[in-house]
C-alpha cells in the first residue's frame, strides 16, 4: 500500500488523526495476521530481540512440509 504523505498532510486535522489511527490499526492487524501464518514472524513479534539464523529458516521450512 502506497501512502502519499503530502496528500495526508493536506487533510483536515480531525480527518488526518482518524486516518493515522486507522492506518496504525491496519498495520497492527496485518502484523498479527502474518504472525499467525508464519512461524518466524510469530517468533519475532513475541520476542523482538530474537536473532534469526539459517537453522531457524530450515525449521520453518520443515514445519510447512
Amino acid at each position: 500500500m502506497q501512502i502519499d504523505i503530502e496528500k495526508i498532510n493536506k487533510l483536515p486535522p480531525d480527518v488526518r488523526d482518524r486516518f493515522k489511527k486507522l492506518l496504525f490499526k491496519y498495520k497492527e492487524e496485518n502484523k498479527k495476521e502474518h504472525a499467525q501464518n508464519d512461524f518466524l514472524s510469530f517468533t519475532k513479534q513475541m520476542w523482538p530481540e530474537f536473532i534469526e539464523g539459517e537453522h531457524h529458516k530450515q525449521l520453518q521450512i520443515n514445519l510447512i512440509n
